[in-house]
Parts: structure tokens; sequence; C-alpha cells
């Protein structure tokens, strides 16, 4: 009986180790992105995509927000990363990276549920 309740202990610990520890978010986001649009490896590719004359600007602040679109081309989410000094920026892994001043701004803080992901073939910060 001790060996049972040992062994749920030692899983309950390493589940609440997986889904606190922030190194593993990416992972989380990841497989989410998966659920919603499939692997992307096994989809036909969409069509061509082609570029908007959009100006890199700040969008509307998501929560206080105040990061900075790119809108550059993608077909899923994962085809978005965050660069810039503060990960202030989400752009599309077609694109240059892009460069930013390292001013700390309290805006530049992140919110929970703010992620850089892919809407309507544009890279963007979008709200869960």
């Amino acid at each position: 009986m001790k060996k049972f309740f040992l062994f749920l202990f030692i899983l309950f610990l390493i589940l609440t180790l997986h889904f606190l520890t922030p190194g593993v978010t990416w992972i989380n986001d990841r497989y989410d992105n998966w659920l919603r649009h499939g692997n992307p490896k096994s989809q036909k590719p969409k069509e061509k995509l082609q570029p908007t004359k959009k100006p890199m600007v700040n969008r509307k602040r998501l929560d206080g927000f105040c990061g900075v679109s790119s809108f550059g081309l993608c077909h899923y989410d994962i085809d978005c990363y965050i660069s810039g000094c503060n990960a202030e920026i989400c752009q599309s892994k077609n694109e240059q990276p892009i460069m930013s001043a390292c001013v700390i701004l309290d805006c530049h803080k992140k919110p929970e549920g703010i992620f850089c992901g892919c809407k309507e073939g544009e890279c963007q910060w979008l709200k869960k």
C-alpha cells in the first residue's frame, strides 16, 4: 500500500513540475497549435500568400501589452516567433530578424493569454 501512495505522490510531483515549469510552455503552445490545426507537415500547402502593405505598428493594446506585430506572411502559428530585445516583436520566420531598442517599458511585460500567432495569413499578437 505504501508503494502505491509513493507512486501517486511521485506522479503528482512530475505532473506539477511539468505544468508549472516556464521552460516547457513552448512545448505546450506547439501542442495546442497542432490540436487546433493538425500537423502542418502532413497537410497540403495552402495557396501562396500575398504580402500586405501594412506598416509595422503598435497594435491596440492587449491587456496593457504594447507589443509590435510585423504582419509577416504565415500559414500556421508555428510560422511566427517572438523577437526583439524585450521579446515585444511578433514576426514571421519568413522575414529577416527585426532589431529593437533595449528600452524596458512596463507595457512590454506580456500578460497571460497573449501569444504570437498567425491570423488571416499574418503574424501578429493575439489574445487566447
